[in-house]
């Protein structure tokens, strides 16, 4: 059991996301969640609400030609205050001779059992742009 409410919220979040659950999904995010997602790449803009998220979701499919993927089922860890959630995970792809491996951040924040903003940092957010160009 969690001893902060939101850690349960967080978890079920970033596994509905990496699933493409979108039933999950409508379950947990707030009607006006935005998720930022930085950088100078296809994929780079804010992606709002349920259809957003799936939105993104497709955007990682189909720029990796499928390949897309968390590191192992369980390569992820949440970190949670009262105020901020912190996920940690490691991202890979490969397409066109060019592979991506990427140790990413994403704070999150939830209210109310319902997650609001998110936002995703890169330990390399220039080798993570390149390989999306």
């Amino acid at each position: 059991m969690h001893d902060k409410p939101n850690a349960a919220v967080i978890e079920r979040w970033y596994k509905a996301f990496l699933a493409n659950d979108k039933k999950t999904l409508e379950e947990l995010v707030s009607s006006d969640f935005e998720w930022h997602f930085g950088g100078d790449s296809p994929i780079s803009t804010t992606y709002c609400g349920v259809d957003g998220i799936t939105s993104l979701r497709s955007a990682l499919a189909d720029h990796s030609r499928g390949t897309f993927q968390a590191w192992k089922n369980d390569s992820w860890d949440v970190a949670v205050s009262d105020v901020h959630s912190v996920v940690l995970d490691r991202w890979i792809a490969e397409k066109e001779n060019k592979k991506l491996d990427a140790h990413i951040s994403l704070v999150v924040v939830a209210e109310q059992e319902k997650i609001c903003l998110a936002f995703t940092y890169f330990t390399n957010q220039a080798a993570f742009e390149k390989f999306w160009k």
